[in-house]
């Protein structure tokens, strides 16, 4: 009977330091999955501005160049001085240029062309703390789903998954306080 139980509780302890191996081995795995995982998600910060600091911004819709000036708290289009905005609407699109960021970098690029950039989609300006960033918005690329972006004259293109690539692309009524957009509606309808 004795011999019965040593042999029992030797084959008990040899389970019992396998599953400790085991689990051992499959936690040693999970942090370095998560740690890949990490690496692979963090993104580059291309620029990172406060709102609150932008006094100017432009960009191209259309064929046209639509330049915002900063005047006290509020927003002037200096393409139609007369339109009223609303604030909290261009603050909200100056949101894709506060945190710029990047899934991937091309560094010591040469030929922008081939990513669209040698006659960009867009170029938004933007003028913060006294400084001036230009953003040429080049090609969008389906497998990767992203655009392409060069930050001034630098040879580095990044690719973004939207924001600054997509948002600067209305015309100014789509900011336009509300009661200048039932204006405008209501003189439509009248038409």
């Amino acid at each position: 009977m004795m011999k019965k139980q040593r042999t029992q509780l030797t084959v008990l302890l040899i389970l019992i330091v396998c599953a400790l191996g085991a689990l051992l081995l499959l936690r040693r795995s999970n942090e370095k999955a998560a740690q890949r995982e990490e690496a692979e998600n963090d993104d580059l910060v291309i620029d990172e501005l406060a709102v609150s600091e932008i006094t100017a911004f432009s960009y191209e819709q259309g064929g046209v160049k639509w330049s915002y000036d900063k005047e006290g708290d509020h927003w002037i289009c200096q393409n139609d001085e007369q339109l009223k905005l609303d604030t909290d609407k261009i603050e909200s699109l100056l949101d894709n240029v506060s945190s710029i960021t990047a899934s991937e970098q091309l560094t010591d690029v040469e030929d922008f062309a081939q990513y669209g950039l040698a006659a960009p989609s867009n170029t938004v300006t933007v003028t913060a703390g006294g400084e001036t960033i230009i953003y040429f918005i080049g090609d969008y690329n389906s497998i990767i789903s992203g655009y392409y972006v060069r930050k001034n004259d630098e040879a580095t293109v990044y690719v973004v998954s939207g924001g600054i690539a997509t948002a600067f692309s209305h015309e100014p009524q789509e900011y336009a306080a509300e009661e200048e957009a039932e204006g405008e509606a209501a003189g439509e309808a009248a038409e």
